[in-house]
């Protein structure tokens, strides 16, 4: 943290307003890894304006993502999500489809805590299917143990079960055991609450 602040001292002092806000950005990160959200928040926000008035939509595109992780982290579920919708909107302005799937992925979590979970469902369908159109097999995996866990929580056991299996035929395809481990996990919880033990 020391180094970056350092870093963007000096980029304000020789008046480079990009080394600036990356390094904003980078402090942000710091500030966040160590559990300081404040000041994280703090950091995002301002690289978020210089990357704002320069129009730099990619680093628009991606302060707009942290500051409404750190919100939600935070628990300011509504001021995440509006953070998280203009990082969408300009997500698709660029055409970053992985961007796009991020932002999706973050407006259902929002929408979970704010308990739209009808709206988390939409959200999480829309980014497993991107996921899967672009071939980010791990994304999708993970995509899909979430929509089976909020299923379950929505009593829509039939689904749930089948996102399971397809998490899980994932993890198979790539041969990753985490994968698997979550997804029996999943199982697991599935069957526990359908008491089938």
């Amino acid at each position: 943290v020391e180094h970056l602040e350092k870093c963007q001292a000096m980029m304000v002092s020789l008046g480079d307003q990009q080394g600036q806000a990356n390094a904003l950005g980078n402090l942000g990160l710091a500030y966040d890894a160590v559990g300081d959200f404040d000041r994280a928040l703090y950091s995002f926000q301002e690289a978020l304006k210089i990357f704002t008035e320069t129009g730099n939509l990619y680093g628009q595109e991606n302060a707009l993502g942290q500051i409404g992780s750190v919100l939600i982290k935070k628990g300011v579920y509504r001021d995440a999500r509006v953070y998280i919708e203009r990082q969408l909107s300009v997500s698709n302005q660029l055409g970053d489809q992985f961007g796009e799937s991020m932002a999706l992925d973050n407006l259902a979590i929002a929408n979970i805590r704010l308990g739209e979970l009808a709206k988390a469902q939409e959200y999480f369908e829309k980014s497993i299917a991107k996921d899967h159109e672009l071939g980010f097999r791990k994304s999708e995996a993970n995509g899909l143990g979430n929509l089976g866990n909020l299923l379950m929580r929505l009593g829509k056991f039939d689904e749930s079960l089948a996102a399971y299996e397809k998490q899980n035929l994932i993890g198979q395809e790539l041969n990753s055991k985490v994968i698997q481990r979550d997804s029996f996990t999943n199982f697991g919880s599935y069957y526990l609450a359908r008491n089938d033990y």
